[in-house]
């Protein structure tokens, strides 16, 4: 097995203290890793194969995660160092080629790691939006309000594709959402999903072909919406949905703050 060491003296283009930004990982950690430059592509490092290292430039800061999966940030001057699966070279050339625009995407996480995967895109630099509600839950003695995402088991983001292996290396981030590639979601949904974050409405999931009656929401919030009203005995409320995910939800609502339009 080829040595952490002799790695290093097969490439005299990394100084001393490149060496010792590594050599602080274990070897396991070590194994596998990619190096990431702000302005380049990935470079994989295999701790068996010397001549596997690319060129590299130095950056201002360096990401790692911890063993918890929470991101760690060091300011100094070093390279970002981020394990990550062997990324083959066709890959990273798809990527590079894809459009620079930043555009929205959904991801699928994990169960239960919506927040942890909002707050994680966050600390990487990407711009997250994880659409919640306050929603009534019946407890072993009683009845408690709970935050839950409008879309159990998905959270968006906004960035480029160029970005993807970023995305995809956060824990608890399973897929950007496709069919054969990475789809974006409509600019007028994702108006919708921030105007319900940040209102936290109460609200409960409902079937995404559940049918209503057309309306524009006239006062609250949530003004200017339009969607489809659904009557119930105990509440009425307003079908939000996400086409991409096939999900819906229903965000409470009263009938006096609605009025009835054509269907669009």
């Amino acid at each position: 097995m080829q040595s952490v060491a002799a790695f290093f003296n097969h490439h005299p283009a990394l100084n001393a203290s490149d060496q010792i930004n590594v050599l602080d990982m274990d070897k396991q950690q070590f194994d596998n890793c990619l190096v990431v430059m702000d302005d380049s592509s990935p470079v994989h490092i295999d701790p068996h194969d010397p001549t596997s290292v690319g060129l590299y430039r130095p950056t201002s800061s360096r990401v790692w995660w911890d063993s918890r999966g929470e991101a760690m940030i060091d300011t100094s001057q070093t390279k970002q160092v981020i394990r990550h699966e062997q990324v083959s070279v066709l890959e990273q050339e798809q990527v590079a080629l894809s459009s620079p625009e930043c555009l929205w995407y959904a991801l699928q996480t994990q169960s239960r790691h919506e927040k942890q995967v909002r707050d994680r895109l966050r600390a990487i630099g990407i711009e997250p939006l994880l659409p919640v509600g306050r929603q009534r839950r019946q407890w072993s003695d009683r009845k408690v309000w709970t935050t839950l995402p409008l879309f159990a088991g998905y959270c968006f983001a906004n960035f480029s594709l160029v970005r993807s292996l970023a995305v995809l290396q956060t824990p608890g981030v399973v897929r950007i959402v496709g069919s054969l590639k990475p789809e974006p979601i409509p600019e007028e949904e994702i108006a919708v999903f921030q105007r319900v974050t940040s209102m936290n409405p109460v609200m409960e999931p409902c079937d995404y072909l559940t049918e209503g009656a057309w309306v524009e929401v006239i006062h609250g919030p949530l003004v200017g919406i339009r969607g489809q009203f659904v009557r119930r005995t105990s509440h009425h409320g307003l079908v939000i949905r996400s086409s991409l995910l096939q999900q819906a939800a229903l965000i409470h609502i009263e009938s006096d703050e609605v009025a009835p339009v054509q269907h669009p």
